[in-house]
């Protein structure tokens, strides 16, 4: 595994975070010969991950020539949405919905996100953290569907474990909730 970012404080962090098997280069990944020294083209998955949209397309379009097996796409706009499919990019992370169980989900192939919103497009799945001064701190799950009438707990986050609902008494501090909810209702992150 490697891991690319253009600035060095950035990626001398992520080398003493990462695992010894996480290769970290500086440059960036627009660069063929950073992607090259990177191995991409024997990388099984590229993930375009940066803040620019126009960067993650050409970085995967890089990635794709030199021979990734698979490339997700982060995009915010919809018309880079719409470029990307149009190149045969169909693995699009959207940053609003991003979040590391998504992009671990795309990578394992868990299609159910991109399920729900291609067949629900009134639909969206949201990460929602139990902050010491949030409201759903001590709430039962039951009570967080009360609470957030357009919302459905899925899953809980807890100290690095996944916990289905029914394994959750109450939810606390540090724990993250992932909801499904409508995306016509406006919604207060961190509730």
């Amino acid at each position: 595994m490697a891991a690319i970012d253009v600035n060095p404080e950035v990626t001398e962090r992520l080398a003493k975070s990462l695992e010894a098997e996480v290769n970290v280069f500086t440059g960036s990944a627009t660069d063929p010969r950073v992607l090259v020294e990177a191995g991409v083209g024997r990388a099984d998955v590229f993930a375009a991950l940066t803040g620019s949209d126009a960067v993650n397309l050409i970085a995967a379009l890089l990635a794709k020539n030199l021979g990734a097996r698979r490339v997700l796409v982060r995009v915010k706009h919809s018309s880079y949405a719409e470029v990307c499919r149009s190149l045969g990019f169909h693995e699009l992370v959207n940053h609003v919905d991003s979040s590391v169980l998504r992009i671990y989900a795309k990578l394992r192939r868990i299609s159910l996100f991109e399920l729900l919103e291609m067949v629900r497009k009134d639909v969206e799945v949201e990460e929602v953290s139990v902050e010491p001064s949030s409201r759903l701190k001590g709430l039962r799950l039951m009570d967080v569907r009360r609470r957030l009438k357009d919302a459905y707990p899925l899953l809980v986050l807890r100290e690095g474990e996944a916990l289905l609902p029914n394994e959750v008494a109450q939810l606390e501090e540090g724990d993250s909730v992932i909801l499904l909810r409508r995306r016509h209702r406006l919604h207060f992150p961190g509730l």
